[in-house]
């Protein structure tokens, strides 16, 4: 067979596959609906009943509250639902028209309901005119409410069957969904069975012979393609070759100054870090005899305040003891004071000199309580001299942390002449790719001679390829 008619066979088997499953998906689609149809009218049916009896529950409230009150404002809910029942009941009449059982519970239900509106009126009326006595009998004869129990038992009834309805529709609906669900997926296998296996006669007879003919025209292409490449990419390496020898000498003649440039510098940072190393080192040394100076004469001036400050208690306990003698001594002249009175003109003597002697003892009560107020200003002074020794305790201990943190600076600078070290290290390395630099230019040179010759194969894959690619193009025009 042609490759035409191949086509032609195939994509009728397709075609005709699809028209057949899109007419079976229509019929479902059409049985679904009208399921989804009769579900949808039950639940309309039941809530048009629902609203009757609602309506008339509002009505008869609306009622009772104008004859309670008897204000008109109450009657506007009568009035609407009157229009609502009636809505709902012409809703139904559309909704049962054609079946005969629903439509005969409609009737009894719409005469149940304009008797329970007819009442509700007369009652209404009443009560305007002022019949109480017709009212109350219609009340005590228990007609609206033996109404609205026949009412809301026809109403439950219906709804009873519609829920029936209901169930059975919802089942059926399910069985047909079921049902549209496996034609589907029916459908779905049949489609690709038979399109697979038109697909693989069609491959069968068409495409495997077009595919090794493309595979042909791919792979020749691919060929010239890649020849060509490599024939630009091949003059593009020898220009880039050239130039990169250029630049590699180039660099090898930067390189060589900059090391010895670097070299250069290099030692003379080495040799100042040296030398401020050595300085540094003596600086941190001169501070540490410093500091072992201070320590001591802190610990001396400590010594000597506490020497003094038991002098000075020493010199209090005497200025007290002191005290106390002139205080005895002057007890002593009082009681001489008082037997030279008694001895009369024989003891006047004897009275002047225990006078003196009470004014000895106040002079030295006197002087002993200043001595005792120097004694209290010299301790007051050494407890000020123990505050300033002890802060200058305190600050040879920042001097030590000082001069331990100088300590560490000086481990940085020895890390720096390291660095220096490396920096020496880096020059070496660059030495090193100024030889592997050498050999990329020979390798350049090299690579020269050898694009030359992948040039000249270049050109003849070209040549074959372009032979395969004729060859390839007669087959397809054979085919077709």
């Amino acid at each position: 067979m042609k490759i035409n008619q191949v086509i032609y066979l195939g994509f009728s088997a397709i075609f005709l596959l699809v028209g057949i499953s899109t007419l079976v998906e229509e019929w479902q689609q059409r049985t679904l609906d009208q399921s989804f149809k009769l579900v949808v009218h039950t639940y309309e049916v039941k809530l048009n009943l629902q609203d009757i009896y609602k309506n008339l529950v509002d009505a008869e409230s609306s009622q009772r509250g104008f004859i309670i009150t008897k204000d008109q404002g109450f009657l506007e809910p009568y009035y609407s639902a009157n229009t609502k029942i009636e809505g709902n009941l012409d809703t139904l009449s559309q909704l049962l028209q054609g079946n005969s059982i629903p439509t005969q519970r409609l009737t009894n239900l719409q005469n149940l309901t304009n008797q329970k509106l007819a009442l509700l009126e007369q009652t209404i009326n009443s009560v305007r005119s002022g019949e109480s006595e017709q009212f109350l009998a219609w009340v005590n004869s228990g007609i609206g409410k033996q109404l609205m129990d026949n009412i809301r038992s026809e109403i439950n009834r219906m709804i009873e069957e519609e829920q029936n309805l209901l169930i059975d529709r919802n089942e059926r609906y399910q069985v047909f969904e079921n049902l549209a669900i496996i034609i589907n997926w029916g459908n779905f296998l049949l489609v690709i069975t038979i399109g697979s296996i038109t697909s693989f006669i069609v491959i069968r007879v068409i495409m495997n012979p077009i595919q090794q003919v493309t595979q042909v025209l791919a792979t020749s292409s691919a060929e010239i393609a890649v020849a060509t490449e490599q024939q630009q990419r091949l003059a593009s390496s020898q220009a880039v070759s050239i130039n990169q020898t250029t630049n590699a000498i180039q660099q090898i003649s930067e390189g060589a100054k900059q090391s010895a440039e670097d070299a250069d510098h290099a030692l003379g940072k080495a040799q100042q870090v040296l030398d401020i190393s050595e300085h540094g080192n003596q600086v941190v040394q001169q501070n540490l005899a410093s500091i072992a100076e201070l320590t001591n004469n802190v610990e001396n001036i400590s010594e000597q305040i506490e020497v003094l400050r038991q002098h000075t208690a020493e010199i209090s306990t005497i200025s007290n003891l002191v005290s106390s003698l002139a205080n005895q001594t002057n007890i002593l002249a009082l009681n001489a004071s008082v037997e030279a009175v008694r001895a009369g003109e024989a003891g006047r003597g004897f009275g002047l000199v225990a006078l003196e002697v009470r004014k000895l003892s106040d002079q030295s009560r006197n002087s002993a309580r200043e001595i005792d107020n120097l004694v209290g200003l010299i301790q007051n002074s050494l407890k000020s001299t123990i505050e300033a020794a002890q802060k200058g305790t305190e600050n040879v201990k920042v001097g030590m942390k000082m001069t331990e943190n100088t300590a560490n600076v000086f481990v940085e600078v020895a890390d720096g002449i390291k660095n220096v070290v490396a920096s020496n290290q880096k020059i070496a390395q660059i030495s090193e790719q100024q030889a592997i630099a050498i050999q990329q230019i020979v390798t350049a040179t090299n690579a020269i001679n050898h694009a030359a010759v992948e040039t000249a194969s270049g050109i003849q894959q070209t040549q074959v390829g372009t032979q395969n690619l004729n060859q390839a193009a007669h087959t397809l025009r054979v085919l077709v």
